[in-house]
């Protein structure tokens, strides 16, 4: 008789903090101001999707490109809002 080889998968079970975090760098990939951001958000979520998790350190970095993202939108509304105040106030007098 011929060996049989089973292949077990180790499932690691993520937090759904963790999903969706991935769920939203999905959403803001290739949004981002600088290309080698977008290049390894790309790379984050392919990797992802190939293993089914990430490592600690790459979480960390997940986490690190959201908060840049939320920081960079943050500012885009306040200079968008700060905008349009003045051009509210130069054309309403």
């Amino acid at each position: 008789m011929d060996p049989v080889t089973i292949n077990v998968m180790h499932y690691t079970r993520i937090s759904g903090k963790q999903s969706g975090g991935i769920a939203r760098l999905q959403r803001v990939a290739g949004k981002f101001e600088k290309p080698s951001d977008n290049s390894f958000a790309f790379s984050l979520i392919g990797q992802y999707s190939k293993k089914g998790n990430l490592s600690p350190a790459q979480w960390k970095c997940v986490k690190d490109l959201l908060d840049r993202q939320k920081k960079s939108q943050t500012e885009t509304e306040r200079v968008q809002s700060q905008t349009n105040e003045e051009w509210l106030s130069e054309y309403s007098s």
